[in-house]
């Protein structure tokens, strides 16, 4: 796996820093950095954590909490989440669903419903006991994993919160809309609709500067090739805009 994907953690940690240090002087642009912070987290999530879940199926402990930082959650819980995602691929057993599901019906959730409501993917993952069909050993080592990284989020969370109320609540501020950009992708990834299918994006310079991100198709259906061994395949069904954006141009159309 590349460490470059890694560049987003970077450039995540560098604009949440930075609207931390303009806030005293320049607020409005202390606050575009947060957004950006949240933007480069949703991106950091689809790519680095992403192929770290894919590739690297016994992360140190030491990166696992690291990267549970970085995310807001334990990393081992979104490695489940997105087996999880796999499995079942928008189904009504996806915990990221875009579909609401009432016995045999379905109907679509609208954008910001499925976007500001992410926490109910988490909550549906969390009461959850075989979350994807695969060994139930795998399940529970990584569930345990999970947990131990839980704590420890919970203790940087308490030491925070002691040192600055204002830093503990930026942190959580920076955690819920980095997952509302990450659920707004997913939304574009697996848009709700009749005829819908994985929609991939193939435009060459956002693929190569996003190691090939906007091939979700061609990922969906070789997820243990890494993104940047990715090839657009001509079955795909394509989009005009990226995926973080497709689903506002779309619904404003």
């Amino acid at each position: 796996m590349p460490w470059k994907l890694s560049i987003f953690a970077l450039l995540q940690l560098l604009a949440l820093v930075g609207s931390v240090v303009l806030w005293p002087v320049q607020p409005v642009l202390a606050i575009g950095s947060f957004l950006l912070a949240a933007i480069f987290m949703c991106f950091d999530i689809h790519i680095f954590m992403h192929e770290c879940v894919h590739h690297r199926k016994n992360c140190s402990p030491l990166f696992n909490s690291i990267a549970s930082l970085f995310i807001g959650l334990p990393f081992d819980g979104y490695r489940l989440h997105h087996y999880n995602h796999h499995a079942f691929e928008n189904g009504a057993a996806d915990f990221s669903t875009t579909w609401k599901y009432t016995g045999e019906q379905r109907r679509p959730y609208g954008l910001l419903e499925y976007s500001l409501g992410w926490v109910r993917q988490l909550s549906r993952s969390l009461n959850c006991q075989q979350p994807y069909p695969d060994d139930a050993l795998a399940i529970r080592t990584i569930k345990a994993r999970a947990h131990t990284q839980k704590y420890i989020l919970m203790l940087c969370l308490l030491a925070l919160l002691l040192v600055s109320r204002e830093l503990f609540a930026l942190y959580l501020a920076h955690v819920y809309f980095g997952w509302v950009f990450t659920a707004m992708q997913n939304y574009g990834q697996h848009p709700p609709g009749e005829g819908a299918d994985i929609q991939t994006y193939n435009h060459s310079f956002y693929n190569k500067l996003f190691f090939n991100n906007g091939l979700h198709w061609e990922h969906h259906h070789n997820p243990g090739l890494p993104w940047h061994k990715l090839q657009a395949d001509e079955h795909s069904q394509r989009i005009d805009t990226i995926h973080l954006l497709n689903p506002i141009f779309k619904h404003r159309s």
